[in-house]
């Protein structure tokens, strides 16, 4: 009789070892498709941010020609050029001289 109930408390642990292992096993990948999603996502809002930062360095590009211009005008003695000049020297913003402008040009490339 020991020889039965030995039998049947080996067939009992294979069972509890073989749950534990198939919940670990199946918790494995659950964790490993989540990790996948999550990956992807990251490299869609990665891209997506490529495009706004290419469109925000294009515009950048376009007011600091805008303000080389300005400070050009000002330079020259545009009465408008000196007042838009002013009121952004009164807000904080200093507007690069034109002899500076082609050397941050050269600086960027």
């Amino acid at each position: 009789m020991s020889s039965s109930s030995s039998a049947g408390m080996s067939w009992g642990t294979f069972v509890v070892i073989l749950l534990l292992g198939g919940t670990y096993v199946a918790q494995l990948t659950f964790t490993q498709t989540q990790l996948r999603k999550e990956s992807a996502q990251i490299e869609q809002q990665f891209e997506q941010q490529e495009s706004q930062k290419e469109s925000a360095e294009k515009l950048r590009s376009q007011l600091e020609g805008i303000a080389v211009d300005v400070a050009a005008l000002a330079e020259a003695g545009n009465a408008n050029a000196v007042r838009i000049r002013d009121q952004l020297a009164a807000q904080g913003i200093t507007l690069g001289s034109v002899a500076a402008a082609p050397k941050q040009e050269q600086a960027k490339e």
